[in-house]
């Protein structure tokens, strides 16, 4: 009776690298995809914070219109909102929150043509409403990023 040989030897070495060697690349495919992840998230929480900054100063101008409407008459542009006690108020140059964002307002007066109707040039100055613009500025990806929103208020 013959003997068949068979030869594993090495084959358990070369087994061990395979599995290590994918693991390896399953585990970095992992890591990467998390860091990018996590990037993302940093950078829609910024986003998130910068429209709640313009949606406040949105708000503000609001109170501004029914509590303070000489404060927005009287606005050197850009003016931004500060407390003054326990009332709204409007303060020359640009605000920084949190080191990060930068808010302003652009106060305009309102034209109006013949007829009534706003108008952007050659109509004749509304004395009871202005135009707020907030704007809100932050950095994102080295580049700097603006959201704006208009609103038209007029004086009670």
């Amino acid at each position: 009776m013959k003997l068949k040989k068979t030869q594993k030897s090495g084959f358990a070495i070369i087994e061990a690298i395979l599995g290590i060697t994918i693991g390896g690349m399953i585990t970095l495919f992992f890591l990467s995809t998390l860091k990018q992840a996590v990037k993302i998230n940093h950078s829609n929480i910024d986003d998130w914070q910068a429209i709640l900054y313009l949606h406040e100063g949105d708000e503000i101008a609001r109170d501004l219109e029914i509590s303070n409407w000489t404060a927005i008459s009287t606005c050197a542009n850009p003016c931004h909102p500060s407390v003054s006690g326990s009332v709204w108020t409007i303060q020359s140059g640009k605000e920084f929150l949190d080191r990060k964002f930068e808010r302003s307002f652009k106060i305009e007066p309102v034209l109006r043509n013949a007829g009534g109707k706003i108008t952007l040039s050659g109509g004749t100055i509304d004395p009871l409403m202005k135009k707020i613009t907030t704007s809100v500025s932050w950095l994102k990806n080295s580049a700097t990023t603006t959201e704006s929103v208009e609103l038209y208020i007029y004086k009670p």
